[in-house]
């Protein structure tokens, strides 16, 4: 009835002369009137009655619900009347009104909660659904009234009861997962899956979290990232808090071997739960939605995510390696005992083959093969440390089951499959370790037959070498065994520089031959007459006889060029050595032999010397050394600094 009288004729020409509003006006400020006093009318009957946090946000759930329930059909039926009978948009004059008279209601509402939450942490439940009736509900009813309204920033209001919110529930799954690894007995969940249970429950708080999230559906464009990469820190602290755990629970996981810690099937599957968590982590973006912010040029997820799986595998290494510091006392006591008694099944079936497959069969390889490498290696050190107390003081009876000792852990570290550590286990420090026990299983007279081999080996080298006398031999052995000797010139290199100058006279000159045989104790020698004259020629023959296979096969000829004095001792210019099994055994075809003499290098020589010196109590090690001193004088004077 009102729009027919609005449209008739005379109706407009009496509201142009009188200049009174338009009906459409009118009924437009009536609509907004209703709106105003229909949404008193409610909040006396809900936000006045409410005075605890809890109460308020209940009531303004119940108030917004009212709100959503007329902005339905009720407000849709009467909107279209009111559009066809006079032209007048009753839905968007209604629902500005609401709006605007519910946001002046319920912020400061919201605000004074928001305040209160960290106080009161378990109003941010009923926090999130009044968001969400907003987002779902007030804020989508009429996209072009939102900005007239300001009902486009409601989100702003949420956002300190979000972060008190997502602060308090952080502190939550922390405590839960506290409480998941407490009651964790490390046992896999099943053949199928290597991770226990305590995995499984912090996983299951991602899950959590990413229903609340979706429950919320966040919807405000200004902070649409901010919150969710919020959220995606909190659940790889949650992660990093879980991985931190396994080293506080280390202790627990390992198993008690007769008393002593070692290694057992708990300790993959401590591995297995962070490599689990690690994957869920990185599944992290992909559930809040990020996936295009990993992906894009914002690097922010994208370096989250990479530091912390990267800080994880980091974790792995260092749990297993602190795994490894944790069972060495027990890897050292077992190593004593096999040193001690050359029995190697207690460390072997009792530790080693145990643990190496479990940790085979439930570790990822990469995993596996580091720890392996990682525990040779500590074996290898601990057997460094024992020969450098043991070495002054143990026979070489000792070293002789050390080295057995370290070939049978080789071999279980090396099989023939491929699933040790072949080659990588020569390592420089297994090297030098199987070099040094070479030498220090050797007896004594075997120790001054190497420090022979040496010499051989130093005069071989001619370009280290730094010659100070040639000599010029012959050298075979007859059908019968003997070893025929002929020594024909000697030249002193120092004499010869000194040519030009006018000498007054010359010392005395000869040649000293000794035969090393396998027995040192039993070495015989002979020496040339003395000549005054340089070069010195002698010409003279020498035989040796009864000598032992063994003798050959192992022994030596030294020979030295002396310089006689009658008052003080003889001064050595030098000397060659020979190895027997080098000399021919027939004397057809002799030549001569220009041997060029030198002293030895001690440096180059010092370790086989300093386990002689060791032995000093071993009258063999003894005559030995002291003819050494008192043919090198400044045989002495080294030793002292090999000890020091």
């Amino acid at each position: 009835t009102l729009g027919d009288i609005h449209r008739h004729p005379k109706t407009q020409m009496l509201i142009y002369q009188s200049e009174q509003p338009l009906i459409h006006e009118t009924v437009t400020e009536a609509l907004i009137t209703f709106g105003c006093n229909w949404l008193k009318q409610m909040e006396k009957s809900t936000l006045l009655l409410a005075s605890s946090p809890i109460d308020q946000i209940k009531a303004s759930l119940a108030l917004t619900n009212e709100v959503l329930l007329l902005l339905g059909e009720p407000l849709e039926f009467y909107n279209r009347i009111f559009l066809k009978e006079m032209k007048v948009h009753c839905y968007k004059q209604v629902y500005g009104s609401l709006v605007r008279e519910l946001i002046s209601s319920l912020e400061p509402v919201l605000t004074c909660i928001c305040k209160r939450l960290l106080k009161e942490p378990d109003t941010g439940e009923s926090a999130e659904e009044l968001s969400y009736d907003f987002g779902l509900g007030l804020g989508r009813r009429s996209e072009s009234a939102t900005q007239e309204t300001g009902i486009e920033s409601h989100h702003q209001w949420f956002i300190p009861a979000v972060h008190h919110w997502l602060a308090y529930t952080n502190n939550l799954a922390l405590q839960c997962v506290d409480k998941a690894v407490e009651k964790d007995s490390f046992e896999r969940m099943n053949d199928h899956c290597h991770f226990s249970a305590s995995a499984t429950d912090t996983a299951s708080l991602f899950h959590n979290v990413k229903v609340w999230w979706h429950k919320i559906a966040w919807d405000d464009q200004t902070t649409n990232d901010l919150i969710p990469v919020r959220i995606l820190e909190d659940q790889c602290d949650v992660a990093k808090h879980y991985c931190q755990l396994m080293f506080d629970v280390m202790d627990s996981v390992l198993e008690q071997n007769e008393g002593r810690s070692w290694i057992g099937a708990k300790i993959p599957v401590v591995v297995a739960n962070m490599e689990y968590i690690n994957k869920e982590v990185g599944k992290l973006p992909k559930t809040f939605g990020l996936d295009s912010l990993k992906n894009g040029t914002n690097s922010t997820v994208k370096n989250l995510i990479e530091n912390v799986q990267d800080t994880i595998n980091l974790w792995i290494n260092q749990y297993l390696e602190a795994v490894l510091r944790k069972v060495k006392p027990t890897i050292k006591t077992s190593l004593d005992n096999a040193c001690e008694s050359g029995d190697v099944s207690d460390l072997l079936n009792n530790l080693l083959d145990p643990a190496l497959s479990v940790l085979c069969s439930d570790l990822p390889r990469s995993h596996f093969l580091n720890f392996l490498a990682s525990l040779w290696d500590c074996i290898v050190l601990l057997l460094q440390m024992k020969l450098k107390d043991e070495s002054k003081i143990r026979k070489n009876d000792y070293f002789e089951q050390m080295s057995y000792v370290l070939n049978e852990i080789l071999k279980c570290f090396t099989p023939s499959t491929d699933i040790g550590l072949d080659v990588r286990a020569k390592t420089p420090g297994y090297m030098s370790l199987v070099q040094e026990l070479e030498l220090l299983k050797l007896d004594t007279n075997e120790l001054i037959s190497h420090y022979y081999q040496n010499r051989w080996k130093e005069q071989q080298d001619l370009q280290q070498q730094e010659t100070t006398a040639t000599l010029v031999v012959r050298t075979h052995f007859s059908d019968s065994g003997t070893l025929n000797v002929s020594v024909i010139m000697a030249d002193d290199r120092a004499t010869a520089e000194e040519n030009n100058k006018l000498i007054t006279a010359l010392p005395s000159y000869y040649v000293k031959l000794e035969l090393i045989p396998e027995d040192w104790s039993l070495r015989r020698s002979e020496k040339t007459q003395a000549l005054r004259e340089i070069p010195a020629t002698f010409d003279e023959d020498f035989v040796f006889e009864n000598l032992e296979d063994n003798d050959i096969e192992k022994g030596f000829l030294v020979l030295r060029f002396l310089e006689q004095h009658v008052i003080h001792s003889n001064i050595l210019l030098g000397e060659a050595v020979i190895p027997l099994a080098h000399i021919h055994k027939n004397s057809d075809d002799i030549k001569n032999m220009y041997l060029q003499l030198d002293t030895p290098c001690l440096d180059s020589i010092a370790r086989s010397l300093q386990i002689l010196n060791y032995r000093r109590r071993e009258s063999t090690a003894y005559d030995f050394l002291k003819k050494l001193e008192k043919r090198y004088p400044e045989t002495k004077k080294h030793f002292r600094n090999l000890q020091t």
